[in-house]
């Protein structure tokens, strides 16, 4: 049974972004080994979308990166209901300048987009 949750999470850093009208981004939490998203489904859909954080140097260029789906790939999105928020925890060293966080189709890499292209940048 999927124990799902409707009540809002509080991240300690809010940052709503919107993924193409289907997955909303509410904010995160970090900490130096990993960074806690809290994501709420918009509107449900039969894809299994994998999610990405890229950890981005001074240089801008990725010097951390982890791909995957929602909890470690034991709740993909296309079981997500419309309305639920989804809390997932990315174990990944933080120690950057800035942070990419976006959606995919592991088929075909097309990403999700969003209102600045089809990444969300934030400071870690």
């Amino acid at each position: 049974k999927i124990e799902r949750q409707f009540t809002a999470p509080a991240p300690a850093i809010p940052l709503p972004s919107n993924f193409d009208g289907q997955i909303e981004l509410i904010g995160y939490d970090l900490t130096s080994s990993s960074i806690t998203l809290y994501w709420r489904m918009l509107k449900e859909t039969g894809a299994d979308y994998t999610a990405f954080v890229h950890v981005l140097g001074a240089d801008g260029l990725i010097i951390a990166q982890r791909d995957t789906q929602p909890q470690n790939g034991r709740y993909p999105t296309s079981l997500w209901a419309e309305g639920e928020y989804v809390t997932d925890t990315i174990d990944i060293s933080t120690a950057g300048t800035s942070i990419e966080i976006g959606w995919y189709v592991a088929e075909t890499g097309e990403r999700l987009k969003t209102m600045d292209g089809n990444t969300v940048r934030c400071a870690p």
